[in-house]
């Protein structure tokens, strides 16, 4: 596929593929959809002698913000038609992706 018009279609493709592969193996795992009828593991031998952890919501949600904000950058980044791949993110040391179809194709890109 290269860049093209029918690229959000891939995309949607894509994505919708993924939720079935992993409704699937949720599935696998019982099929269970309610907490309680999932096994129970007793976890409070591991968070004996440990100190609490308490983050600040303030720089937390700093935090948070910053990540969405790049993610999306190399979202952005990833589905922009003819641009190029900065060097440093590039896969051109690796003969394997070489092609000029891996820079051109908005999936491959992200």
């Amino acid at each position: 596929m290269n860049s093209d018009a029918n690229w959000p279609q891939a995309a949607q493709q894509m994505q919708e593929t993924f939720t079935a592969g992993l409704q699937q193996m949720m599935g696998s795992f019982g099929g269970a959809s309610s907490p309680s009828a999932r096994p129970q593991m007793d976890l409070s031998a591991f968070s004996k002698g440990q100190p609490a952890i308490h983050f600040d919501p303030v720089r937390l949600l700093a935090i948070q913000k910053q990540y969405v904000a790049d993610a999306s950058a190399i979202w952005n980044q990833g589905v922009e038609a003819g641009a190029a791949i900065p060097r440093e993110l590039s896969t051109a040391a690796d003969r394997r992706f070489s092609a000029e179809a891996w820079n051109d194709n908005p999936v491959a890109r992200f």
